[in-house]
């Protein structure tokens, strides 16, 4: 138990909260849509969980990977099987996935496929301008308060210094986010 006048390394306490999720948390089943999904070379896979409220990172190690019976890939709704394990290196819980069932297309996936078909009726996928080779200026849409934006500038500076940002500021997520997006394409679509 963990006391009040007791100092522990980071290590010691990360090794006792992993023992904690594994012992309450084991062999549970959980439902969840794919994201993120990517499979390494090791025969070992990464991806998220998620649903319309939060979101856990799950592994899929080669040696149970390659007894399922299902395609896994971004956007279908599956149950998984399996432990909640902390990865005491980073502090990081994760789901090890030891069985994986396909549920059907997760309810994100079918908001994706809605708002992309009314965005194509719309004519936002029309009259696309080809990208020249060395652009001289670029747009962004997106939040000027997250990571996302901080890592464009980065590797846009780094690779290509000489390039004009314009940036419109639009939130990503939540509610306001699909109509001050497309605000941003109409802005940068009459600025060219």
């Amino acid at each position: 138990m963990l006391g009040q006048n007791i100092i522990y390394t980071v290590h010691d306490l990360n090794a006792q909260v992993g023992k904690t999720l594994l012992r309450n948390y084991s062999s549970i089943w959980v439902e969840g849509e794919v994201s993120n999904y990517k499979k390494y070379p090791s025969g070992h896979a990464y991806f998220i969980l998620k649903d319309s409220r939060s979101q856990i990172n799950c592994v899929l190690f080669s040696s149970y990977h390659a007894s399922l019976n299902i395609a896994i890939k971004n956007g279908i709704k599956i149950s998984v099987f399996g432990n909640i394990t902390l990865y005491e290196n980073r502090g990081q819980y994760q789901f090890q996935c030891i069985n994986i069932i396909k549920s059907g297309h997760g309810h994100l996936w079918q908001q994706y496929i809605k708002l992309k078909e009314k965005l194509k009726e719309a004519g936002y996928f029309d009259n696309k301008l080809k990208i020249p080779v060395y652009p001289q200026r670029i747009g962004i849409i997106t939040s000027n308060e997250g990571s996302v934006l901080k890592d464009m500038l980065r590797i846009i500076g780094r690779r290509a210094p000489s390039i004009e940002i314009d940036l419109y500021h639009s939130k990503t997520q939540g509610d306001e986010s699909v109509d001050q997006l497309s605000s941003g394409v109409r802005y940068f679509s009459k600025r060219k």
